[in-house]
């Protein structure tokens, strides 16, 4: 992370990490997400998404709204252990960002709970802790016979919020390129990176 905000920087942009983990059983393993932000627009970053993580708590869980990251509490010591979680963070140590358990899954039959087991799924259809959380989910990690879901990498909540801070058309975030199309930016993203890569 410490290497990916050097590189904005020498491009006069800043840098945001994201994860959004939807379900511990079929996501085993960290898959952080890095946003490159213009400087100019880099200041709206905080406000917009707690605006936008304050407006789904409804959707969301009877744990507290909006968790914000801090020198005394940063990211891990702040989240839940064990319960799946959004956040979004804008330095490398954890101590500038938001939170939030995501308590339950609109299209998911129960949720991995602290207990190992499923919690129960009312007769309306929801489950323990409110509806869920607006998100896809890439298809690649889960039984497609159970879910019909667009080819987006994990969640385009927070594609869709930088998306909308960058004035981006939808489709640019909503339907990325497959990485085979993209050679070029990925060669371009190679020379920019290997001048701040630690592992050379």
């Amino acid at each position: 992370m410490k290497c990916l905000l050097r590189m904005a920087v020498s491009k006069n942009q800043s840098m945001v990490f994201f994860e959004t983990v939807l379900s511990l059983r079929m996501q085993k393993h960290t898959f952080i997400e890095a946003v490159p932000i213009p400087n100019d627009v880099f200041p709206q970053v905080p406000a917009y998404f707690y605006v936008a993580l304050s407006e789904v708590e409804s959707e969301w869980s009877d744990h507290k709204q909006v968790i914000g990251f801090s020198e005394q509490r940063p990211f891990q010591s702040s989240m839940v252990s064990r319960l799946p979680y959004f956040m979004i963070q804008w330095d490398y140590k954890g101590q500038r960002g938001y939170g939030h358990v995501i308590e339950s899954r609109q299209d998911e039959r129960g949720r991995f709970a602290p207990s190992g087991r499923d919690e129960p799924v009312y007769d309306d259809g929801d489950h323990v802790g409110g509806t869920g959380f607006p998100a896809y989910v890439y298809k690649p990690f889960l039984r497609t016979d159970t879910l019909t879901l667009p080819t987006s990498l994990f969640s385009n909540f927070a594609h869709e919020i930088i998306g909308n801070m960058l004035q981006l058309e939808p489709q640019r975030w909503r339907k990325p390129k497959h990485v085979a199309g993209m050679r070029q930016l990925v060669d371009q993203f190679k020379a920019s990176w290997d001048a701040f890569d630690w592992t050379r």
